[in-house]
């Protein structure tokens, strides 16, 4: 066995920075920008300092956010603000954007030295932008819908500041107890990732307790 094959992901020789910029049409001025994106923070390029792409995230959440809501104000011009506002939610969303790059495969220039990463992007794919068609994937708004039928009331309970968790409980009063857990998120960097995380266990938890 070549002895590269036992090398961590960052001294694995990585596809051009280059078919970045094809797969996602746009030729960049500045290349240390691109290269500074596909940098993730535990990334130690022996002798070459690399700065980590964490101070970019933080300004591309804004840019999304701005992008989504001219491209869906402009497209469903009959639409209320709270349902905008739920679908940019669900676009602008750390899981469903990782989905999107990993169906073009841009997770494939990630320069990083952490082996959990590789495990994170294998997952089934959704479409890569939420539609007011398919917006019932959302967790929140799955949760809360089928909570609405059933007659169950939910309380959302927010630890993100200290732990990065949200939790969800089931009242529980007409049998004289207190509230339930029944479904637990944990996303540090994102709480709307957190929240999400915390209805679609909710959510899977409920489908067994009463078998719908």
């Amino acid at each position: 066995m070549n002895d590269s094959t036992t090398e961590s992901n960052s001294t694995i020789l990585l596809p051009s920075l280059n078919k970045v910029e094809t797969i996602i049409g746009y030729t960049f001025k500045n290349k240390e920008l691109l290269n500074e994106a596909f940098t993730h923070n535990s990334y130690k390029d022996h002798g070459d300092p690399q700065t980590s792409n964490e101070r970019l995230e933080y300004l591309g959440d804004s840019v999304l956010n701005l992008m989504f809501a001219k491209q869906q104000y402009f497209s469903y011009p009959k639409m209320k603000s709270g349902e905008l506002t739920q679908l940019r939610a669900a676009n602008v969303d750390t899981e469903a954007l990782a989905r999107v790059g990993f169906k073009h495969g841009l997770h494939r220039f990630l320069k990083h030295d952490d082996p959990s990463l590789n495990e994170r992007v294998v997952k089934n794919l959704l479409e890569p932008l939420t539609t007011p068609e398919n917006l019932s994937l959302n967790p929140v708004k799955k949760l809360n819908e089928t909570c609405q039928k059933i007659g169950i009331k939910l309380e959302y309970k927010s630890l993100w500041i200290e732990t990065g968790d949200i939790e969800v409980y089931k009242d529980n009063k007409l049998i004289g107890k207190g509230n339930k857990l029944i479904g637990k998120g944990n996303y540090k960097k994102k709480k709307t990732t957190a929240k999400n995380k915390a209805a679609a266990d909710a959510y899977e938890n409920l489908i067994k307790l009463f078998d719908i």
